[in-house]
């Protein structure tokens, strides 16, 4: 006969209930099972973990990667933009140049009429320097003229006056 000797199950309460539990004899061989299988479980998840830290520092140096591409590729970017903004304001000087040019022809060329025009709508009339200085003269000539006339006239006028008073006072007195 063999050695062996089984068991019959038996039945265990459960704690903290009514009901009872049927458990099974142990096997003689289980016991030797039971730390292989842990042992290759074990294994299994240490692979499975060196697998997933690799796949997670490839992950971390992808991102380290495409952040300094990133970086780089916004700094070209800033760059470019910086020298399209420095063209652009060289351009916007160039043209407000052009158009200042532009301006002062324009009135070179239409401001007199422009002039003549704001002036005929106020009742006013555009007079040429040299006409106007010729104007001025001729009117400070009249002007002192007329004055010696007046002073002469007044000085006639006076001494006329007195001929007559006294031509009058020789009458009463004869």
């Amino acid at each position: 006969m063999s050695s062996i000797t089984t068991k019959a199950p038996t039945r265990k309460r459960v704690r903290g209930t009514s009901s009872t539990k049927t458990v099974a004899p142990k096997r003689p061989g289980a016991a030797s099972k039971k730390p292989s299988q842990f042992a290759e479980k074990l294994a299994k998840s240490i692979t499975a973990l060196s697998k997933v830290q690799d796949k997670f520092a490839d992950g971390v140096s992808a991102l380290a990667e495409l952040r300094v591409g990133a970086i780089d590729e916004l700094e070209h970017l800033l760059t470019v933009k910086e020298t399209e903004l420095e063209f652009l304001e060289q351009e916007f000087e160039n043209q407000k140049r052009q158009r200042r040019l532009q301006v002062d022809m324009d009135i070179q060329e239409y401001g007199l009429q422009k002039c003549v025009t704001i002036l005929g709508a106020q009742n006013k009339l555009p007079v040429d320097k040299t006409e106007f200085e010729t104007l001025q003269r001729l009117y400070k000539e009249l002007q002192e003229s007329h004055e010696e006339s007046v002073r002469r006239a007044v000085h006639d006028a006076n001494e006329h006056n007195k001929q007559q008073l006294e031509a009058m006072w020789k009458s009463l007195k004869s």
